[in-house]
């Protein structure tokens, strides 16, 4: 069966020697700084709490889920001539709207610890406890938070055409997904669920989830329909004969 949202070679191409550098430029620095913070002695702070602070970091916060829809923000302009067009005016909004989603889930429980370590300018023996204790729960909720948010944030694509944005998760976005992030990091829309996780390929995941957070209704009932015939016809009755 022919897949309606593969990408053109030629998109493919431009989206690997454009995806590269930005791999490069964000996954490799965002590990090389934790890995330097923590090394680096910070006064009052002993380093095993600073090693565990980068582990929740990483672990519990949507670091990776940010840095996913930086890879499909990459490949999306490449997707068709119209994809070209309406980066022009996501460039206008979508750094703002970005920028707020990074504060929620990076910014504000990073800044929540270190309020518990550095409380009146100096860290106490108590307060790094506290901060060990609580820096899990804090990027959890941070995590929470974010993709809470998330749908409302993704509004602001609604309008975009179902083929540009699912075929922008091609590519290495789809690789980044599958083996950077957990089966159960992302939500997914109910007809996942009821078809069953484990009965999908992580492409048809991943593009489940972009379809149901960054499309709007109509679209996202055309990438239904476009990928997954037999449950669009089970649940609305339409055929095509």
């Amino acid at each position: 069966m022919e897949d309606y949202f593969q990408s053109h070679t030629f998109s493919m191409i431009l989206t690997w020697l454009f995806s590269i550098p930005v791999i490069l430029c964000t996954i490799g620095p965002v590990l090389a700084f934790s890995l330097a913070f923590s090394l680096e002695k910070f006064e009052g702070i002993p380093r095993f709490l600073m090693v565990w602070l980068v582990v929740c970091f990483l672990l519990f916060s949507p670091l990776w889920y940010i840095l996913l829809q930086i890879l499909i923000a990459t490949a999306y302009p490449f997707q068709s001539f119209r994809a070209l067009l309406t980066t022009i005016v996501l460039i206008g909004y979508i750094p703002i709207v970005f920028g707020i989603m990074c504060i929620i889930g990076l910014g504000l429980p990073i800044l929540c610890v270190y309020i518990i370590v550095y409380f009146e300018n100096i860290a106490s023996k108590i307060r790094l406890w506290l901060a060990a204790l609580a820096a899990p729960i804090i990027f959890l909720i941070a995590s929470y938070l974010f993709f809470l948010v998330l749908p409302y944030a993704a509004y602001s694509t609604h309008w975009l055409h179902a083929r540009d944005v699912i075929r922008a998760t091609n590519g290495p976005p789809e690789y980044f997904y599958r083996y950077v992030i957990p089966i159960a990091y992302i939500p997914l829309p109910r007809y996942v669920k009821e078809i069953g996780v484990d009965n999908l390929s992580p492409k048809e995941r991943l593009r489940s989830h972009v379809a149901a957070i960054y499309l709007g209704e109509k679209q996202f009932t055309f990438f239904v329909y476009k990928s997954f015939p037999e449950e669009f016809k089970r649940k609305t009755g339409y055929s095509e004969q």
